[in-house]
């Protein structure tokens, strides 16, 4: 093959690539839920739209809370029942969306679109947070 030639396919082929594309992939991250623990596989995601790939492996029920805020993972107060973390009451804490009630064994998905910033997931069934059911993962532009 001539130079010209490959000069014109290497073009082509970077065009093609390109308009296929079509922007950036979602980010996701799987999350684990266990007695009395959360692990993500990713603690650093893109700013846009994010996947999480929830699966509780525990024995009990569980949920998984997103929320947006600069408070430690475990730094949440608590709500008037002293059972779960206030999350609708706390200044500097938006809630971003929710799995509730997984069963156990059972797998749920989470979608949303997240802007930069830091960021916890919790379990806020009753004694669950307090027993250090959360972890914290941030979100870079």
């Amino acid at each position: 093959m001539n130079s010209r030639k490959f000069v014109v396919l290497v073009g082509l082929v970077a065009l093609v690539a390109g308009a296929c594309g079509g922007g950036a992939a979602a980010t996701s991250s799987d999350a684990t839920l266990n007695e009395f623990s959360i692990s993500l596989s990713e603690k650093t995601l893109a700013a846009g739209d994010v996947t999480f790939n929830v699966a509780n492996t525990g024995s009990i029920v569980h949920e998984f809370v997103v929320l947006k805020t600069d408070i430690a993972p475990d730094g949440i107060p608590m709500a008037a029942d002293g059972q779960t973390a206030d999350e609708h009451g706390t200044p500097g804490v938006t809630v971003m969306g929710e799995i509730e009630d997984l069963e156990a064994g059972d797998t749920g998905v989470l979608s949303l679109n997240l802007e930069p910033g830091k960021y916890i997931v919790m379990c806020n069934v009753e004694g669950h947070y307090a027993a250090g059911m959360n972890a914290a993962f941030t979100v870079e532009g």
